[in-house]
């Protein structure tokens, strides 16, 4: 799932603040002006969706992802609207170097100004399942 935003935020040349490699910078943006996205990743329940076979099941993973846009306030939304469809489509289209996972309810939640800058967040909820 991450390669898959990588692509993104590289064609972008976008600054990216990743949950797991930037511990304790979650609430920092860069001192420049430029845009940047924070990602997130979150799991739910994973149920088991099938009966023992072979001494294995099959389990159903799901959750989100959080990409948190944000751009200098003050263009009218045209870069946060050109970044947000950019991560959009990768997540619709499902580039993915891992095509078992499927992405659904893609969506753009615009959250508006947030000191100096235009916060939209995209979020897609994953699905992919695991045999254990």
């Amino acid at each position: 799932m991450m390669a898959l935003l990588k692509t993104v935020t590289d064609a972008q040349a976008l600054y990216v603040i990743w949950e797991d490699a930037d511990a304790g910078t979650q609430d920092q943006k860069p001192d420049t002006k430029v845009p940047f996205v924070r990602v997130a990743c979150r799991h739910r329940e994973a149920p088991a969706t099938s009966l023992p076979h072979d001494g294995k099941k099959k389990y159903q993973e799901n959750g989100f992802l959080l990409i948190e846009v944000l751009t200098p306030q003050g263009d009218g939304t045209v870069t946060a609207d050109t970044l947000v469809q950019a991560f959009q489509t990768a997540l619709r289209t499902r580039q993915s170097l891992n095509a078992s996972v499927w992405y659904t309810n893609v969506r753009a939640q615009e959250i508006g100004p947030d000191n100096g800058w235009f916060k939209t967040n995209v979020v897609a909820d994953f699905h992919y399942n695991i045999i254990e």
